[in-house]
Parts: C-alpha cells; structure tokens; sequence
C-alpha cells in the first residue's frame, strides 16, 4: 500500500500526536545529557521494551525523539502496511521511488 501523494505522509509531528498512549515515553528535562539518551535506549532495548521515547528538555529547548523505527509492527504501521504486508509493500515503494526535489534558499 502506497500513499497516493507525497501529502498523504503525515509530518512527524502528527506521527506522534497519533501513537497510541502505550507506544510514547516521555522524559522531561534529561535532553541536555548526551549520554542519557543513549543509556536509556539501550536499557529500553534489553528489557525487550520499543517505545518511541521523547526527551522534552527544559524552558523552550528543541525536544529530541529516539526510537521511532525500533519496532517493526509501527514501523509497518508507518508504511501503510502489516507486518506481514511489509516486505511487499517496500518493494514496491522501492520500484516507485520519488524525485529528489531541489529547494532554493
């Protein structure tokens, strides 16, 4: 299943506004520790857990998302898919390839 136009693909912003409760974890005011992010992620991952993980930092800083693409029935669910449907659906994403659009400044 193949989005019509490049207007179908929803921003990442929507992405997230739509993952159900279960798949968003949110961390407020680390964001400004590298190491922290990388850490969690990892204890994340052996504990058999993929949410998408969202670090809000502090007072009007740029949030930092990690962990969109580490579970393969979201990561479906973001081609328009199944699991089981995924395979098939990327090759045929792949002999429909889009343009590469240059923007001027």
């Amino acid at each position: 299943m193949r989005p019509s136009s490049s207007s179908d693909f929803p921003s990442l912003r929507t992405f997230l506004d739509e993952l159900p409760e279960h798949e968003l974890l949110r961390v407020p005011g680390l964001a400004n520790l590298d190491y922290v992010k990388t850490a969690l992620v990892l204890d994340l991952d052996a504990r058999k857990r993929h949410p998408v993980v969202r670090f809000d930092p502090p007072a009007g800083g740029v949030p930092v998302v990690a962990n969109v693409f580490a579970d393969r029935e979201r990561i479906a669910r973001m081609a328009g898919t199944t699991r089981s449907g995924f395979n098939a659906a990327w090759s045929a994403a792949l002999e429909h390839l889009l343009p590469a659009v240059v923007v001027e400044r």
